[in-house]
């Protein structure tokens, strides 16, 4: 799923964290390099939801990045 998001426009990283104690249990942050209105969900984010609620409980939120100081300004990197 994640690799079929290549070249998305306005992508810039998506990543999958796994639970340390509970199997299955899983967080997907997309981060976008796109100036979005406040609530704004993305097409993609409301897909991989839709296609994910089938096998359990998803919590689908949008968090925007407040500022950041330091070398890389207002990027948020990995």
């Amino acid at each position: 799923m994640i690799g079929s998001m290549n070249g998305t426009p306005g992508l810039d990283e998506a990543k999958i964290y796994t639970h340390s104690a509970i199997p299955g249990d899983i967080s997907l942050h997309i981060v976008w390099n796109t100036v979005q209105e406040l609530f704004n969900e993305s097409e993609v984010g409301l897909m991989i939801a839709d296609t994910l609620r089938k096998y359990g409980i998803l919590d689908h939120t949008v968090w925007l990045t407040e500022a950041v100081s330091g070398k890389n300004g207002g990027q948020v990197t990995g």
